[in-house]
């Protein structure tokens, strides 16, 4: 069909609908009434041939057409979005926007609460979502205009998204306060005699404290392994494991719980973090206001 013969009105309400799986819920979002939702759909479907949703009980169903054309659709959309937002000035003082950023957990750790507090600080009206994904993840969400902004450890991501390195970090290792064995600065048969605490979601794996271990032909022994960063302290304090952090969580950690930061006696390997974003974004006011809010969160103190 011709795009001159669709209105294009009609999109925006199958997005929501897409999104939402809810007459009701996208009538809410929309500002308009539900008998206004309905009729829209009733219209694209007659313009395109299609049912595209149907109703069970109280959700509307996709059919498999409308979730082939749906991602191409959002993102055009978004897209359109961006452009026209570019030529508008943005005030962050008055006006109200959805901010939606995916942080690995990381990267909320370390640069979350400031972050939140200095977007509602420049901008009140603002509702900002924290979604619990890093870059790999955000790749679908990105382009499809779901996701605004991600922060996590650096990656390479598909061609044409826009990646930032925001800072580069390097390993400390984490005891308890009252560590039995080591008191100041660990030897490396003192680091090997006893437990490592490992993060990682998909169980035991080798990572960068590894790979540094196999250069001077010794092993690690891993005491228990857990999904969350946030579970790593708890167990930490009143054990003789060790576990190895960023330097700025391991901050964080030290002043929130009884335990104490050491260097390792091997060189490990840092990473870097960085935000990623689709180049549509980069022209909008509003987007590189964020930006900016995302680059001062990591360099203010405390």
């Amino acid at each position: 069909m011709e795009l001159k013969s669709l209105d294009l009105n009609l999109l925006i309400v199958f997005d929501q609908l897409m999104e939402i799986r809810s007459v009701t819920g996208a009538a809410r979002v929309l500002g308009v009434t539900q008998s206004t939702v309905s009729t829209a759909l009733n219209r694209l479907r007659a313009a395109l041939g299609e049912r595209l949703l149907e109703r069970q009980g109280n959700a509307m169903v996709p059919t498999r057409s409308a979730l082939a054309i749906w991602p191409d659709i959002r993102a055009s959309l978004r897209s359109i979005e961006a452009n026209l937002n570019s030529l508008r000035a943005f005030d962050p003082a008055r006006q109200a926007t959805r901010l939606r950023l995916g942080l690995d957990e990381y990267s909320f750790t370390v640069l979350g609460s400031r972050l939140f507090q200095s977007i509602r600080k420049a901008a009140p009206h603002s509702q900002v979502e924290f979604l619990p994904v890093g870059p790999p993840e955000a790749t679908d969400a990105l382009g499809e205009g779901t996701l605004d902004l991600a922060v996590g450890a650096k990656w390479t991501p598909l061609p044409g998204l826009r990646v930032e390195p925001l800072f580069s970090e390097e390993f400390v290792a984490l005891i308890d306060a009252k560590h039995p064995t080591i008191h100041s600065e660990p030897t490396l048969e003192q680091y090997l005699a006893v437990d490592h605490l490992l993060v990682s979601s998909v169980g035991e794996a080798a990572g960068n404290v590894d790979s540094a271990l196999v250069k001077v032909g010794r092993q690690r022994q891993i005491g228990v392994t857990v999904a969350h960063l946030l579970a790593a302290p708890q167990l930490l304090v009143g054990s003789d494991m060790i576990f190895h952090a960023g330097r700025r969580l391991a901050e964080r950690f030290t002043a929130w719980y009884p335990i104490r930061a050491v260097s390792p006696p091997i060189a490990i390997p840092g990473f870097a973090v960085a935000m990623v974003w689709h180049p549509r974004n980069t022209s909008s006011q509003a987007h590189e206001w964020l930006r900016a809010e995302v680059r001062a969160s990591h360099s203010a103190p405390g």
